[in-house]
């Protein structure tokens, strides 16, 4: 590698050597001389000064290139491969939120018929508790704590097929899928949240049952 100003003539490469340049601030590359002893350039790399945005570097030489080599210079960055990548991701995860969100109202639905045939099912026992001296809040703690319970369960569960899709993507996609400690806390702490929501219907409910009727039922 030589380090040269741009306005320097590489007059020490003989004319059958080749070597790669790096001009300070500027490009980089492959460099030789061909048969008519002409300087050529096989790949150009463009550092971009600090301050700059890249995309707009990008744009700027794109036009020059093509401005003055027409289309026989390509360019190439990896800014533009990062935000290909970006929308990649974006998408998938669209996908897979979505999906999320249909698994996440379906189980909303879900532990609220559970609670209200877990009440109906218990009613003689909700009656004769209630007649025994247990108070109304700790009928309704009671289905509320039931309904944390399945919640967690369930979140613990999540948990473990979400990581046997990640496995599943990581070898479909072909790059690696992480799964990190922040999502799994808030997988948890939205299903506990769900579960106390649509728990308290449920909970009060049953915690409104008259004793007399309940007794009644068979």
């Amino acid at each position: 590698q030589a380090f040269v100003p741009l306005t320097a003539q590489p007059a020490m490469f003989g004319r059958q050597s080749a070597a790669g340049a790096f001009f300070v601030g500027a490009a980089a590359g492959t460099m030789g001389f061909g048969g008519d002893n002409a300087l050529s350039l096989n790949e150009i790399r463009v550092g971009v000064a600090s301050g700059r945005l890249m995309g707009a570097v990008l744009r700027q030489t794109r036009e020059y290139m093509y401005q003055t080599h027409g289309d026989t210079i390509s360019v190439y960055s990896a800014y533009e491969a990062f935000h290909e990548q970006q929308r990649r991701y974006m998408s998938m995860g669209a996908v897979i939120g979505l999906f999320s969100s249909l698994g996440l109202v379906i189980a909303a639905i879900n532990i609220l018929n559970l609670m209200m045939a877990r009440i109906y099912r218990r009613i003689r026992s909700i009656g004769i508790a209630i007649s025994l001296g247990a108070g109304r809040s700790v009928i309704f703690r009671q289905f509320l704590i039931e309904a944390a319970l399945l919640g967690i369960i369930g979140a613990v569960v999540g948990l473990g097929l979400s990581y046997g899709g990640v496995r599943l993507i990581t070898n479909i996609v072909g790059e690696t899928v992480t799964q990190s400690l922040r999502a799994q806390v808030y997988g948890i702490g939205t299903a506990l949240c769900i579960s106390l929501l649509f728990g308290v219907y449920p909970a009060l409910q049953a915690s409104r049952i008259n004793p007399v009727d309940a007794l009644r039922v068979d």
